[in-house]
């Protein structure tokens, strides 16, 4: 049954509360679920998922293992994921028992050495380790199903069972998703076909998969000029806000690279500026549009605060005068 991210983490909260936390853990975790769901909302995923789950415990690893991100604040946003997830498997939470001791503890004594096999096998696929991860985690999802069907080894599976795997996958993940889902399973089949456990497998996989994609609603021209024009410039917070609302709306980049445009990122010269995306790690140069600037220039001259060594081009408008992106992770001004 499928459950939106707000649903779960207001199930997830009533949960913990038995268990008598202190007011500020209730609090930390509350902040950590929200960067859960900002993490999803990036890419307009409502819905709970075990798939968001892993995309969220690889990208804080990541943020952490590249000296990004601190020991404790990577240890409780995994840890906030680990109690989402099992919330929505079990309806309650207990604090000793965040995961199993290994993903693959959820096979039954047939299926678990196959899927070792399999991951050892995709280590020699010259694939991303994400990729790696998602595709196994496939993997486990459809084995684990596999008695459920009424199949006790892996010898005696058909392509019907195939075939009934993309429909129960497709039960478990977003339709956007179910795409890359078919092909960790196709992947997995291939392996089987290879290690000689069937043939004929990876044909029963569907080579193509509809997604479906939702329609994006976007702003009149007038709405945009309303928006734009909305913040009171007689005011240094309110230039600060049109400049960057102005940012948005000519360029379409997201937020988190708006607030963390830098000083040295603006060619004034050349009319143009550039700057490494948070999400993708690409280098983009873009156009310095004339309005633009001038919204930019007109609060660096009159609305930023002076001093200090924030080279960031947006600042809170209080002290301390840090860069606004850390502003925006504490909801500050």
């Amino acid at each position: 049954m499928s459950i939106s991210i707000g649903e779960l983490i207001v199930q997830a909260e009533a949960a913990m509360g038995p268990l008598g936390h202190a007011p500020s853990t209730r609090m930390q975790y509350r902040w950590a679920w929200s960067q859960f769901a900002r993490f999803c909302s990036r890419d307009a995923v409502d819905e709970f998922s075990e798939e968001a789950v892993a995309a969220f415990v690889e990208f804080v690893a990541a943020e952490h293992r590249d000296a990004r991100m601190k020991q404790w604040k990577h240890k409780l946003l995994r840890k906030a994921a680990l109690v989402l997830s099992e919330v929505a498997r079990t309806g309650s939470y207990q604090w000793c028992l965040s995961r199993p001791a290994h993903p693959n503890d959820a096979l039954d004594a047939v299926f678990r050495p196959v899927q070792e096999q399999f991951e050892l096998w995709l280590q020699g696929q010259s694939l991303a380790a994400a990729t790696q991860n998602l595709y196994a985690t496939v993997s486990r999802t459809a084995l684990a199903w596999l008695p459920d069907r009424g199949v006790k080894n892996v010898q005696a599976l058909s392509g019907s069972d195939v075939s009934a795997m993309v429909v129960f996958l497709g039960s478990r993940y977003q339709p956007g998703s179910m795409r890359t889902v078919v092909t960790a399973l196709r992947v997995m089949c291939r392996f089987l076909e290879e290690s000689g456990y069937g043939t004929g497998l990876s044909r029963a996989v569907p080579a193509l998969f509809a997604r479906r994609v939702a329609s994006v609603g976007v702003l009149s021209a007038g709405g945009v000029a309303a928006l734009t024009n909305s913040p009171d410039v007689t005011t240094a917070m309110g230039l600060r806000d049109r400049a960057l609302l102005l940012l948005g709306a000519r360029t379409g980049l997201r937020p988190v690279d708006i607030a963390g445009l830098r000083l040295r990122d603006i060619d004034w010269r050349h009319a143009q500026f550039a700057l490494t995306q948070h999400k993708t790690g690409s280098v983009v140069t873009l156009p310095l549009l004339a309005e633009v600037g001038e919204a930019i220039a007109d609060y660096l001259l009159n609305g930023r605060p002076a001093g200090g060594d924030d080279d960031h081009v947006f600042l809170r408008s209080h002290a301390p005068y840090a860069e606004f992106v850390k502003a925006i992770e504490a909801s500050g001004s």
